[in-house]
């Protein structure tokens, strides 16, 4: 296989996937609102799915680790999923909406980490190239999301619309699933010296904990804020201008790479986080929180390349799946568990504005934080 058809397949994975993602990350938490559920309902039912994020690369990893083939894994994790969201339109009370909601969650946290797995292990050139396939990932969320707002969704439509959307791209997720290029993990049960993580992956664990607690403020409640602080329903166009801005920084991530260093793109991003939600806690006005989303190449665009680059460097190529099923799970699951759990409370007993001026603080000293690392991140310790 060539290393455009790999590139070709993997950005149509990325696509597919990142579909699911338009509807789980922005809408999830307005069904479950407009089901029934109060505030602190919806923080702990986001929380719960947050944390089977944390279970799920780890479980679903482990049957990679034993040389489980990743592609067919993918397509039974989908076909999974799609049934927990369709059995949800039947089971609507707090705890049937808990355990279904989990499940989904242990569903979806596995099909990144794994999509990052197979591109990373396959792509030729996964420097220069990974940005340009992820790139897909962005376009899988900006086209769907365009549709849901050029027609008015979800708040012209009944809640379980949006479970209908949800079945509907997890299905067809599972039909491209057939274009992942084969990749059998070659990973030891048991890492040995030699196959050893190494101390900037941990050191990336940390800083991904801090940032994706911070901006999980955003990604958790967004929605809800602006339909009960600004009075906006038609949620989709604000959702619409972060995934357009991360994509430079993503089709370009050689070049910022090659002239910025991990922990200056990792500080930019904390800067951009602060900044993003101090202006939703003090400036709460329809203009102004639009203008920031296009802070986003920062708040997600420099964070993502960033780390993932620093897995790519310094993990060995026989820990790769491990690696990412740990990054998913540690890094980016713990924080949204946080974020989500602590969010509803704070929402609950102090407002919007609160829980966005806390999450920004962490999220600057998470920015101030990596630039402590500076040297540690300079060192290419990956075995190949």
């Amino acid at each position: 296989m060539n290393g455009k058809s790999i590139l070709f397949r993997m950005g149509l994975n990325y696509f597919s996937v990142f579909t699911i993602v338009s509807i789980y990350a922005p809408y999830l938490q307005v069904y479950l609102r407009q089901s029934g559920r109060n505030v602190n309902e919806v923080g702990y039912i986001l929380a719960v799915t947050q944390a089977s994020a944390v279970a799920g690369p780890l479980l679903f990893g482990a049957l990679a680790n034993r040389g489980f083939p990743l592609k067919p894994l993918i397509a039974a994790i989908s076909l999974t999923m799609a049934v927990f969201l369709f059995s949800a339109q039947y089971l609507t009370g707090f705890l049937p909406n808990f355990i279904l909601f989990a499940f989904v969650g242990l569903c979806f946290s596995a099909l990144i980490p794994f999509t990052e797995t197979i591109a990373n292990g396959t792509l030729e050139d996964p420097e220069r190239q990974y940005g340009l396939a992820r790139f897909f990932g962005t376009l899988g969320f900006l086209v769907p999301t365009f549709g849901y707002s050029l027609f008015g969704f979800p708040a012209v439509f009944p809640a379980e619309y949006i479970l209908y959307a949800g079945i509907g791209l997890t299905l067809f997720h599972l039909l491209t699933s057939i274009a992942y290029p084969s990749y059998a993990p070659k990973s030891p049960l048991h890492i040995h010296k030699e196959g050893s993580l190494g101390p900037v992956f941990w050191v990336v664990i940390l800083l991904t904990f801090l940032n994706r607690f911070a901006m999980n403020a955003h990604y958790s409640f967004f929605s809800l804020y602006l339909d009960e602080v600004l009075g906006i329903g038609t949620v989709g166009w604000f959702w619409l201008v972060g995934p357009m801005m991360e994509t430079p920084v993503l089709l370009f991530g050689g070049w910022f790479l090659s002239r910025f260093s991990i922990p200056t793109l990792l500080f930019v991003s904390g800067i951009a986080i602060a900044i993003r939600l101090s202006v939703y806690a003090l400036f709460p006005s329809a203009f102004a929180v639009f203008a920031v989303q296009f802070l986003h190449w920062g708040t997600f665009g420099c964070f993502y390349i960033a780390v993932i680059a620093a897995i790519r460097r310094s993990v060995p190529r026989n820990s790769l799946t491990l690696a990412m099923a740990l990054f998913a799970a540690l890094g980016m699951g713990l924080g949204p568990i946080a974020g989500s759990s602590l969010g509803g409370l704070v929402i609950a007993r102090w407002g919007y504005s609160a829980l966005y001026l806390s999450s920004a603080v962490i999220a600057l000293a998470g920015g101030l934080l990596s630039l402590t690392f500076k040297q540690l991140f300079a060192v290419k310790t990956a075995i190949r």
